[in-house]
Order: C-alpha cells, then sequence, then structure tokens
C-alpha cells in the first residue's frame, strides 16, 4: 500500500513546517505550499532534503490557477488548510479581519463536513491555543494610529498582551503537531480520537478558554427557553 499523501499550505515556518517535517519523518508524501520559494529558500532546502515536494501557491491568485496545481498534486490524503497570519486593530479601523475570516472558515468547514460526509471525507477543525512559534513575531497592526478611547480598554489591553508574549507563550509547538499528526492518522495519545469528535482544541489556554465560552452559551441558551418556546402558532 502507499504512503498518505499530504498537501500542507503555509510551511515557510510555525505549524506548517513540523507537521509537514513529522509526517515526513513518519515515511509519508507531503506536498507544502509556500507564497514565494525565493523568500524561503532555506525552509524549501530543508524540506526537500527530507524528502518533501514544495510548490508556490497564493491564496490571492485566480481559482484556476490553484485548481490547476491542486490537481497537478494527484491523490490527497489529508488536506492541511493551516496558512494563516494576524492583524490587530479595533473593528472600526479594520478592513482586513483576521479573527472575524477564521471564525467563519470554521463555520464553513462545519458545513463542510456535512456536505462530504457521504464521500468518506472527514474534516477536522484545530483550535490551538498559543504556542511558542514565530506567529505572534509576524502580527501586524492597523495602519491606522490606535484611537485614545481604545487605548485603555480592552482592545489596547489585548495588543499590548500580545506584543508582550512572543516567546512566552506555554504550549509547545513540537507537542501540539504530534498530537495533530495523532489524531489525523488514529496514532498515539490524540488517535483514539479520530472520527469521533468535529474539533481538536490543542493548549491549556485554548481549552480553558473555550469551555468558558460554552459555559456562557449554555447560560444564554438555557434562560432563554421560555421565550424561545413562546413564538411558535396557538
Amino acid at each position: 500500500m502507499s504512503q498518505p499523501v499530504w498537501f500542507i499550505t503555509g510551511v515557510s515556518n510555525g505549524f506548517g513546517l513540523l507537521l509537514t517535517l513529522r509526517a515526513l519523518k513518519a515515511g509519508h508524501s507531503v506536498i507544502g505550499t509556500v507564497r514565494n520559494k525565493a523568500k524561503h529558500t532555506t525552509v524549501v532546502q530543508q524540506i526537500e532534503a527530507a524528502g518533501g515536494k514544495i510548490i508556490e501557491m497564493d491564496m490571492t491568485e485566480s481559482q484556476e490557477s490553484i485548481q490547476k496545481k491542486v490537481k497537478a498534486a494527484g491523490r490527497i490524503d489529508y488536506l492541511i488548510n493551516n496558512a494563516g497570519y494576524s492583524i490587530f486593530g479595533p473593528l472600526e479601523q479594520m478592513s482586513t479581519l483576521y479573527a472575524a475570516s477564521k471564525a467563519a472558515l470554521e463555520a464553513v468547514s462545519e458545513s463542510l463536513a456535512k456536505e462530504l460526509s457521504s464521500f468518506g471525507i472527514k474534516v477536522l477543525i484545530v483550535n490551538p491555543g498559543a504556542f511558542r512559534t514565530n506567529f505572534l513575531a509576524q502580527v501586524q497592526l492597523s495602519e491606522n494610529p490606535l484611537p485614545d478611547d481604545y487605548k485603555n480598554n480592552i482592545v489596547g489591553t489585548a495588543i499590548q498582551k500580545f506584543s508582550e508574549s512572543h516567546n512566552q507563550q506555554i504550549g509547545d509547538p513540537d507537542k501540539g503537531v504530534e498530537r495533530i499528526f495523532e489524531i489525523v492518522t488514529g496514532e498515539g495519545m490524540a488517535g483514539e480520537l479520530k472520527g469521533k469528535v468535529n474539533r481538536l482544541v490543542i493548549g491549556e489556554d485554548a481549552f480553558t478558554r473555550m469551555k468558558n465560552n460554552n459555559d456562557k452559551l449554555v447560560h444564554d441558551f438555557m434562560s432563554c427557553e421560555k421565550v424561545a418556546l413562546s413564538t411558535g402558532f396557538d
């Protein structure tokens, strides 16, 4: 039986690079994407030396171009949609909304999971906490100066917190990638979750934050029961 084929976007650093190297170490085939090979020659050489293949792909290029590259890859067993970067600022100043687009992608993934289930294709959403990659080092701030009213409220506090958190994140990226590899392949600690969950939460901070948010959601949901049930025809 041939080895599984991974198609991983954004392999120039962080989780994308680590997961690529982990899959190659297992003897799997990997096709990774970067936006510009010339800017990441060292990484390209590292992946190719380990047996992987790198192609250039940018989500801003035409759909025809992207589809052509994906078709050229041939069979894909594991598709990892990994690429991303962050932009910080208040909503009223933003034209590119990173967090909102990620939330939209998560909603789309939930629908995609249902649409593809009859074909035997599984969709998994990975919700990571703060891992010690170079993600925060590449954070972009809004081009407009932060308004004074925001400097001392939750927006300014959050931006300051993130700016001070680079290289202080509690998550070990190697362990995070190992959990992802396990649930995808059905091996190891997270392997028992394969096919049983729609989301993989990794990181103590992510687990705690999501639990708190879910507790609030359940509170609101149960509080609205009487009102919700009152809106039917008599």
